[in-house]
């Protein structure tokens, strides 16, 4: 068995909810959690792609705002989904 639990979040389906039940799980389990936060739209605004300078600023606003609701979920699950 996996000491694992990976949670694959997205931001528009019930972000903390997902990460309370995978912190409830990890806590039941004895296993450590790991947040994926996935987004598939934002596979248009890729550096390996030619977009404007304006898209790939848009792009970094979109990541900054992702990271921050990423760390917001991190404490969520540290608390242990409480």
């Amino acid at each position: 068995m996996s000491d694992t639990v990976l949670a694959i979040i997205e931001l528009e389906s019930d972000p903390e909810e997902v990460t309370r039940r995978a912190a409830w799980i990890a806590r039941q389990y004895g296993c450590d959690l790991f947040l994926l936060l996935t987004d598939p739209s934002m596979a248009f605004l890729r550096d390996s792609f030619l977009v404007s300078n304006e898209a790939k600023e848009i792009a970094a606003s979109i990541e900054e705002a992702q990271s921050a609701a990423l760390e917001e979920l991190a404490a969520i699950a540290s608390d242990g989904g409480t």
